[in-house]
C-alpha cells in the first residue's frame, strides 16, 4: 500500500505530505477543493503524461513522491524485479516535471526512464474515473481476465498450446531459410567448386605435412652446404690440413714431458679436440639422407595447391570443409523438392496439432468464461443491476500466440434491451456499479497494490449508493482503496478519511490536506447528509451510518 505521498508545487498544492498508512481511506472536501490533484499525482506516478501547466505559478518544477510497502507475495503477484524492493518492502517513486528540461523519474532514488517508471507504476496503482476504466474496458485485457478466472486448467493447457506454437513458428522459419538458401544455390556452381577441389586429391593434413618435410629437406641442405665448405677449406695442395695437424701434434707430444707451462698443453689438448671435432662431422657427413628430387617435388606441389588455398583456406581443414560444404548443398539442391515437401509435410502436422491443443484451450476457455459471467453477474445484483446482465462473446481468429480466441466483454444494463460492448455501456450511475461489480471480481485475477476510485460513484444514490459502499469496503479487503466521493454512505465505509481544503496563505490559494479523527468524520458525514449546516440530528444520524458498516 502506499504509506505517504509526498506533492510539491503542483497546481494549488505548494508543499504537501500525506498519511495514507490505511487499506481504506476516503478523500473528502468541497468541489474544487484540490482532491483531483492527488489523483492527478498518483496518476504521474503511473507513468501518466504530465502537463507543464500542473506546475504552481512561479515555480520552475513540480515534484510527486510516494512511499510503498509491499509484502513478498504483492511483488511476487506483480513481477517486479528482484533488485526494485529493497528488504523491508519498501519502494519510493518519484518524478520531477520541469518547465525548461525533460522530467526526471526515479525508483529508490535511482534515476530511472519514464518506460521504467510507468512499467512499475502502472502495476502499483490502479486508477478509476468517470468513463476511464482502461483495463477494464481494453478488450485486449478480457482474454487475460478469462484465462486468469480458469486459473490451473487453462494454464496448463495454455502452456502446452504454446510450446506446440513455438514450435511451429520455428519449422515456419527453418523453411523461410531453406527456400531463401535453395534460390542462392547454383548447381553448376556447385559442382565447378566440388571439381576444382578434388582434382589435386588434397589428403587430410596434406599440406602442412608438405611443409614441414620441406622445411626439414632445406635444413639437411644447408648442412650439406657447410660440410663442404669445411672440406674445402681443409684441403692442401697435397694431403689434408687435419693430416698436417695431427703430425704437428704427434711431433709436439713429447714435449708435453717437459718444461712447458700449463696454457701451452691447454693448446695442445685443444688441438687434438679440434681433429676429433673435423672427424666426427665427416662421419656424420656421411649419414646425411639427401634427396633434392624430393624437394623439388615437394615445393612443385605446394605451390600448385596456393590456388586451393587463396581462394578456400590456408589449411587443409579449411578446404576440405569447404568441400564437404559444398557437397551437402549440392545433395540438398539435388533433392530440393524432396526436402521440400518433408518440411512441408512437418509444418502441416504441427498446425494441425496447434490446432486441437487451440480448440481444447478455447473450450476450456468458455467454460470459464461461463463461471466469471456468473460470478460478475452475481457482484451486479447486489449492486441492483441485472444479475445476468453479464456475458463474454468469443469470435475465432487464425492460430495466434494466445490461440484462436478473442473475447470481448458484453453487458446489459436494462431488461428488454440488447447486450452492448462493455465499453459503449460503461456511462452514467449505472455504469459506476457496473465498473465496481467487475473490479470486485477482477481484481483478485489481476491484483493492484492501490485501486483509486474518483467519484465513480457520481450519479448514484439511495439503496444503491448503500450497496455500491459495502462492496468497495469488501474490495478494500484485497487492495488499499483511496476513494474520493461525495456520498455520505461511502465516506461512512471507509476506514479513514482526509479533508481537502483551500485556504489563502499570504495572497495565494493553496490547498491543505489533514486526517480526520472520529469527531471530523462523524462531523464530515454529518454535512454530506443534511448540508453545510452541522446539526445534531445529522451528526446522530451519521453516527447510526457508520455503525452500519463497522
Amino acid at each position: 500500500m502506499i504509506k505517504e505521498l509526498h506533492i510539491q508545487n503542483l497546481a494549488v498544492i505548494q508543499d504537501s505530505t500525506l498519511d495514507l498508512d490505511s487499506p481504506y481511506l476516503a478523500l473528502v472536501g468541497e468541489t474544487g477543493a484540490g482532491k483531483s490533484l492527488i489523483v492527478d499525482s498518483l496518476s504521474l506516478l503511473r507513468g501518466d503524461k504530465a502537463e507543464k501547466a500542473l506546475i504552481r505559478d512561479g515555480e520552475k518544477e513540480a515534484t510527486v513522491a510516494a512511499l510503498f510497502t509491499l509484502s513478498d507475495a504483492e511483488r511476487k503477484s506483480l513481477s517486479l524485479p528482484g533488485d526494485v524492493v529493497d528488504d523491508e518492502g519498501s519502494l519510493v517513486l518519484k518524478r520531477t516535471i520541469s518547465l525548461a528540461a525533460s522530467g526526471r523519474c526515479h525508483v529508490n532514488g535511482v534515476p530511472c526512464s519514464l518506460k521504467e517508471l510507468k512499467d512499475i507504476g502502472s502495476r502499483l496503482v490502479d486508477i478509476h474515473s468517470q468513463g476511464e476504466n482502461d483495463a477494464i474496458l481494453d478488450d485486449r485485457m478480457s482474454l487475460f481476465y478469462v484465462d486468469s478466472y480458469g486459473e490451473k486448467e487453462i494454464a496448463a493447457l495454455k502452456n502446452a498450446y504454446r510450446d506446440e506454437y513455438r514450435l511451429l513458428l520455428r519449422k515456419k522459419d527453418e523453411y523461410a531459410d531453406f527456400l531463401r538458401e535453395g534460390k542462392e544455390l547454383d548447381e553448376d556452381y556447385l559442382r565447378f567448386q566440388i571439381a576444382e577441389i578434388e582434382k589435386y586429391g588434397l589428403k587430410e593434413d596434406e599440406i602442412e605435412s608438405l611443409e614441414r618435410e620441406a622445411k626439414d629437406l632445406q635444413e639437411t641442405a644447408q648442412l650439406e652446404e657447410s660440410f663442404a665448405r669445411v672440406g674445402e677449406t681443409s684441403r692442401l695442395q697435397e694431403g689434408d690440413i687435419s693430416d698436417v695437424v695431427s703430425a704437428l701434434l704427434s711431433a709436439l707430444r713429447p714435449l708435453t714431458k717437459g718444461p712447458l707451462s700449463e696454457e701451452a698443453c691447454q693448446a695442445i689438448d685443444s688441438g687434438r679436440s679440434f681433429l676429433s671435432a673435423i672427424a666426427l662431422l665427416k662421419e656424420n657427413y656421411r649419414l646425411l639422407d639427401l634427396d633434392p628430387a624430393r624437394l623439388d617435388s615437394i615445393n612443385e606441389r605446394l605451390f600448385s595447391l596456393k590456388g586451393l588455398q587463396r581462394k578456400y583456406g590456408k589449411t587443409t581443414a579449411q578446404i576440405l570443409d569447404r568441400l564437404n560444404d559444398y557437397k551437402a548443398k549440392l545433395n540438398c539442391v539435388i533433392d530440393f523438392q524432396g526436402e521440400k515437401e518433408r518440411r512441408e509435410d512437418e509444418i502441416a502436422k504441427a498446425k494441425k496439432q496447434c490446432l486441437l491443443l487451440a480448440e481444447s484451450l478455447s473450450q476450456a476457455r468458455k467454460t470459464a468464461a461461463a463461471s466469471l459471467s456468473a460470478a460478475i453477474g452475481k457482484e451486479m445484483g447486489d449492486l441492483g443491476l441485472l444479475r445476468d446482465g453479464f456475458e463474454v462473446r468469443f469470435t475465432s481468429t487464425e492460430l495466434g500466440p494466445e490461440g484462436i480466441d478473442k473475447a470481448v466483454f458484453f453487458v446489459r444494463l436494462n431488461k428488454g434491451l440488447e447486450a452492448a460492448e462493455l465499453k459503449k455501456a460503461a456511462s452514467g450511475g449505472e455504469g459506476s456499479r457496473l465498473m465496481l461489480a467487475l473490479k470486485s471480481v477482477l481484481n483478485h485475477l489481476s491484483p493492484r497494490d492501490v485501486i483509486v476510485l474518483d467519484e465513480i460513484d457520481a450519479g448514484v444514490s439511495g439503496k444503491a449508493a448503500s450497496l455500491m459502499a459495502k462492496k468497495i469496503r469488501t474490495l478494500s479487503k484485497d487492495s488499499q482503496v483511496l476513494v474520493v466521493s461525495h456520498l455520505a454512505q461511502v465516506v461512512a465505509s471507509s476506514k479513514d478519511a482526509i479533508q481537502v481544503a483551500k485556504r489563502i496563505k499570504d495572497g495565494k490559494t493553496v490547498v491543505e490536506a489533514k486526517r480526520l479523527d472520529e469527531e471530523g468524520r462523524i462531523d464530515e458525514i454529518a454535512r454530506m447528509i443534511s448540508g453545510k449546516e452541522l446539526t445534531p440530528a445529522a451528526k446522530e444520524q451519521a453516527r447510526e451510518l457508520q455503525k452500519e458498516y463497522r
